[in-house]
């Protein structure tokens, strides 16, 4: 949350080292994922698209792989590398459950690379 008000505020070193405290300290699978996946948010929005993609790097279990991978594939996009952005989306669909409400933005993201 902290991070959260942070990075509304536009202090987005702060909210960066909130989201790194969170990854260090934090074992929660879930909390981990969120926390890798707006960490890259944060760089996404910096502009640092490698320190974005390195924080998608972050291993999370099973279940909240499609959400690192669909930031990916927004990471990708904001380089306009749309091969990658499609194949990183085309990896979140694959993942995500066929009943995701999710699924709908990930396809239009996918659709959006061709």
């Amino acid at each position: 949350m902290a991070a959260a008000t942070e990075f509304d505020a536009g202090r987005y070193d702060v909210a960066s080292g909130h989201l790194n405290w969170v990854l260090k300290n934090q074992k929660e699978p879930l909390v981990q994922a969120l926390a890798a996946q707006r960490l890259a948010v944060v760089k996404l929005q910096q502009k640092k698209y490698d320190e974005a993609l390195s924080a998608l790097d972050t291993k999370v279990d099973a279940d909240y792989e499609a959400l690192l991978l669909e930031t990916k594939g927004d990471v990708f996009a904001a380089q306009r590398k749309a091969k990658e952005a499609a194949a990183s989306y085309e990896q979140a669909l694959a993942k995500l459950p066929k009943d995701s409400v999710g699924r709908e933005l990930v396809q239009m993201k996918l659709d959006s690379q061709k």
